[in-house]
């Protein structure tokens, strides 16, 4: 499954990103698509990556 569009790169997220994406494995995704909304967004997003 893919996920496309999950905004894990925003702050409500920070410290759980990990958990979050572990959890999306265990429901069978093993994609994901971690879209910017602006430079540090897009920043934070290549990180995770």
């Amino acid at each position: 499954m893919f996920d496309t569009h999950c905004h894990l790169n925003f702050q409500a997220f920070d410290g759980r990103v990990e958990e979050v994406i572990n959890d999306a494995k265990k429901a069978g995704v093993n994609q994901i698509v971690i879209p910017g909304t602006d430079v540090a967004t897009s920043e934070k997003a290549v990180e995770i990556a």
